[in-house]
């Protein structure tokens, strides 16, 4: 299974590198390929109009202490619809997650299939002075997952995502999201904030800083998270990424690594 999602996002990712520069259905150019990877902070981009964008990558993290595990996670799934300008449609999910004790004999862990999620992006305003661009991105989690990974409910989330330029080439982003999370009690109101700096370097790279905070469940707290990561533009449809990040939570600390790609499709699905 694995396998063949890895063929079909190389597939996909040689066909839009080698893709000749393209314009939209209303004649404009598309505007620079802007992911919601490799960094927790969504844009306030969309894809453009008419054009499908998928974002998919791998992470392998492991955890400290007596009861440590080892995690590897994906594709993570995001795949993006761009229905106008200003709007598209978004379907997202882990994919599949393999955790285990690192400490414990037997080893003893999980294993399955993630909920997936079902939303849409709305940009709310361009940057103009000293306003932000803003956008809106609201998602409905489906309990379509593994029983060990599932929450057996539909979970809504809202995320307040901005972005501002600053001098030296620099970009500011941030995301501010609720939702409402379900576990065996109940309802959990969870919330989480997020701060990232990027900046475009040289021989098409970029890199990013970036540090959030989310709220976990009603015993361990919140968790804090830095990461760092660089990308690379594979024409003007596709992109690699490369992330390295640190957690601390519950008074546990883990780090991680995660690789990505993201292709994006110009297509006729949608008419003006």
């Amino acid at each position: 299974m694995l396998s063949g999602i890895i063929a079909v996002l190389l597939l996909l990712l040689h066909s839009a590198a080698a893709q000749k520069p393209a314009v939209q259905e209303n004649g404009e150019p598309f505007p620079d390929l802007i992911s919601d990877r490799p960094d927790f902070t969504e844009s306030t981009e969309v894809v453009g109009t008419n054009a499908i964008q998928i974002e998919a990558g791998f992470l392998r993290e492991i955890t400290s202490g007596p009861d440590g595990t080892s995690t590897v996670a994906g594709p993570f799934p995001l795949v993006r619809l761009g229905v106008t300008r200003r709007l598209e449609l978004r379907l997202s999910g882990e994919g599949y997650s393999w955790q285990s004790f690192r400490q414990r004999l037997p080893s003893r862990g999980f294993r399955g299939i993630s909920d997936h999620a079902v939303g849409a992006k709305v940009k709310l305003a361009n940057e103009r002075g000293w306003r932000p661009a803003m956008a809106l991105i609201g998602a409905v989690s489906m309990p379509v997952g593994d029983p060990e990974v599932t929450s057996a409910h539909h979970d809504p989330e809202l995320k307040f995502c901005w972005a501002h330029g600053l001098p030296a080439g620099l970009d500011l982003a941030g995301n501010f999201n609720v939702g409402s999370a379900s576990d065996d009690k109940g309802r959990i109101l969870q919330r989480a904030a997020s701060l990232t700096v990027a900046r475009d370097l040289k021989y098409g790279f970029g890199g990013y800083a970036e540090v959030y905070s989310v709220s976990l469940d009603r015993d361990e707290g919140r968790s804090s998270i830095f990461n760092f990561g660089f990308t690379h533009g594979l024409g003007q449809h596709a992109q690699a990424d490369l992330t390295l990040g640190r957690t601390i939570a519950g008074g546990h600390t883990s780090w991680y690594v995660a690789v990505g790609v993201v292709v994006r499709q110009p297509m006729g699905l949608v008419r003006n």
